[in-house]
């Protein structure tokens, strides 16, 4: 039964995006998915963002009245907590999601770092955790028996544009410019080896602090390699600076 439901869960995932609301269908007991979201702290935009992909996704389960469970439709019900972007809290409310709020499933908190935290304990109880917001390879890579990816690898996420550029502007003088955190420097060291592999002339590569909020003298050491493409990877708000 676990297996069915496991299947018919991620495919419905896959069908309806993420979603919100639960509407119980009578006679059904519902599913119960529980996560924590950064409602709170340092990831709160990112989260916030996931969080209403998860809340689109359930209105659209539900309103189809549920999942298909063995031939009955079974809704679906979140419960989730502020994991206030910190990890000791995860592993608080990861227990409780399962031992206090007994979740059939679970979907990861944002952030790799939050979800290797979650991981310990989903593995602790064998509870089946599908992850997003979650990319960086290493927390694929500890053994984790419950962990189903529903993004693409951190060392994937710009081989399509480097192959876009490619195409278009095979002479293209790139700058590889990241924040110097684990799953920016993930992603980036990644794409600037794949670049080097395709024939890319890469002229710049530096890790900026995770505090940077002037990227003013970074934008002028690109400027004066004579670089005219800018590869990257960071966060949100880091990100949308240094695109401004």
């Amino acid at each position: 039964m676990t297996t069915t439901i496991l299947r018919l869960l991620v495919i419905s995932l896959m069908v309806f995006g993420f979603s919100s609301s639960f509407r119980s269908v009578a006679g059904e007991a519902p599913i119960t998915i529980g996560f924590t979201n950064s409602e709170t702290g340092a990831l709160n935009v990112e989260s916030s963002a996931q969080f209403s992909g998860f809340k689109l996704w359930v209105e659209h389960v539900n309103a189809a009245g549920g999942i298909d469970v063995g031939g009955k439709k079974r809704p679906v019900n979140f419960v989730t907590y502020d994991d206030q972007s910190k990890s000791y809290r995860v592993q608080q409310l990861y227990s409780r999601l399962i031992l206090h709020d007994n979740a059939d499933f679970l979907f990861s908190p944002y952030s790799s770092g939050l979800t290797a935290a979650a991981a310990i304990i989903s593995e602790q109880y064998n509870k089946i955790m599908i992850t997003t917001g979650a990319a960086e390879n290493k927390t694929y890579q500890l053994g984790n028996k419950y962990l189903f990816q529903m993004y693409s690898p951190a060392t994937t996420y710009l081989t399509g544009a480097l192959d876009a550029l490619k195409a278009s502007h095979p002479d293209a003088k790139i700058a590889v410019a990241y924040k110097d955190d684990s799953f920016s420097k993930a992603v980036s060291l990644a794409a600037l080896a794949y670049a080097k592999t395709i024939g890319l002339n890469v002229v710049f590569s530096e890790a900026y602090a995770p505090s940077t909020t002037d990227f003013g003298p970074l934008i002028n050491r690109i400027t004066s390699t004579g670089a005219n493409a800018l590869v990257g990877g960071g966060h949100y708000a880091d990100g949308a600076t240094l695109a401004r």
